[in-house]
């Protein structure tokens, strides 16, 4: 850990730090005309535009601040961005400093990356077996647009919010999310206490990066992950840096505000997002992501996708997961049980479908039929079966045959 070299007590408290960064970012906004002036090295000014297609309407735009904006991807498939109308910046909160940001996948040797990665794929099977998640892969068709629409279920980014090791780093376009995390400890299995012992963590840190649209989200190695299923992300208001996808580490890309920690404003900061249930809501997917982050087996499929994936060595791999008294159960499968979907269905009888959409935004008033395509799909008979208890049975036989064959011809091409 670096010393800072101030006089701690000069430093501002984590609420005066907030008014500071909150006031520059306004600032900023002013002086562009929020992002209708902006320009960078050259770049086209950023425009709104009035169709779907467009990736800068997340930055100009006129809906309410708490909104997610359907954003395209250079994959073409969209997200569900978090508004950057009015925000310049991005946030990520630590208790306190060190000479590298490194994620906790990063800091492990090559056992732990591979144990890291099985345990995200078996959580991605999971996932991959919700009927929303199925439906949205497959793609969804809303009027008037005559092409499928394909959202973005970041399974690596959801894997983040739930105790998985990757390689990513969390960050926020709310200061108030990265206050909570940069004024409390983590105690395990999503709890939080806020820092009192200020002897111990004297400063904590609130490290910013200045949004650039040309680059931050292409060349510089952020990317969003925003509104899912489950509603973590988007409580964040979700952002991540991802290791490795740029030459430049993510000190070189952030700007460090440090401030002393005081006992007090960090019971408030703990307050104001009751414990921190604000940012973890309770949903039912989280035991289950525990019981995979603890288990001593790994599925075959996992093993069989994670093998293929990086193109490890079949033996080598089962050697080295046998050394961590972690075996393959070729036989097990993870997936939404009975009562997980019946669980979901009661939730689709109560709004939860409804509350996922209505927090969507489409941004253009001639794009309200969209919205409303979106909201009407459980009525939709295209679509029933994502929705609907019986149908959705029958789709699941199809979905078992299709993963029990990918793994027969896994092994087969193994074998020979």
């Amino acid at each position: 850990m670096i010393e800072i070299k101030v006089d701690i007590d000069k430093l501002p408290d984590i609420f005066q730090l907030i008014d500071f960064l909150k006031s520059k970012e306004i600032s900023m906004m002013q002086a562009t005309n929020g992002w209708a002036e902006y320009t960078f090295n050259g770049f086209k000014p950023l425009h709104a535009g009035n169709y779907l297609f467009n990736s800068d309407r997340v930055y100009i735009n006129d809906v309410p601040d708490n909104q997610f904006i359907v954003n395209r991807l250079s994959s073409k498939r969209y997200c569900l961005k978090p508004n950057l109308s009015k925000h310049r910046f991005l946030f990520r909160g630590q208790n306190t400093h060190y000479d590298h940001i490194l994620s906790s996948f990063s800091r492990g040797d090559a056992d732990d990356h591979l144990i890291s990665n099985l345990r995200f794929e078996d959580f991605r099977c999971l996932l991959r077996s919700h009927p929303l998640f199925m439906m949205f892969e497959r793609g969804i068709h809303l009027e008037p647009i005559k092409k499928p629409v394909f959202l973005e279920m970041n399974y690596y980014g959801l894997a983040q919010h739930y105790g998985f090791n990757t390689g990513l780093l969390d960050f926020t376009s709310d200061i108030w999310t990265a206050a909570f995390f940069a004024c409390t400890k983590y105690k395990g299995n999503d709890t939080y206490e806020p820092i009192t012992d200020v002897m111990k963590y004297p400063y904590g840190v609130i490290y910013v990066h200045n949004i650039i649209p040309s680059a931050s989200f292409f060349a510089l190695g952020f990317r969003s992950i925003g509104l899912q299923i489950y509603p973590r992300s988007g409580a964040q208001k979700g952002f991540f840096y991802e290791e490795g996808s740029t030459k430049l580490p993510v000190e070189q890309l952030v700007t460090p505000f440090f401030f002393r920690h005081n006992a007090l404003n960090s019971q408030k900061i703990f307050e104001l997002q009751d414990g921190g249930k604000r940012l973890f809501p309770k949903d039912d997917i989280q035991p289950f992501a525990q019981e995979i982050l603890k288990s001593n087996e790994i599925t075959g499929l996992a093993f069989m996708e994670n093998l293929y994936t990086n193109q490890d060595d079949f033996d080598a791999n089962l050697k080295r997961l046998s050394n961590h008294h972690i075996s393959v159960n070729w036989h097990k499968r993870l997936m939404f049980t009975e009562d997980m979907l019946q669980s979901y269905y009661k939730d689709i009888k109560n709004g939860l479908w409804e509350h996922f959409c209505n927090q969507i935004s489409f941004v253009d008033e001639k794009e309200e039929a969209l919205k409303e395509s979106l909201l009407s799909l459980p009525k939709n008979p295209y679509y029933r079966q994502f929705f609907d208890d019986g149908e959705f049975q029958k789709l699941r036989c199809i979905e078992l045959h299709e993963r029990q064959r990918a793994i027969s011809n896994s092994k087969r091409k193994r074998d020979t």
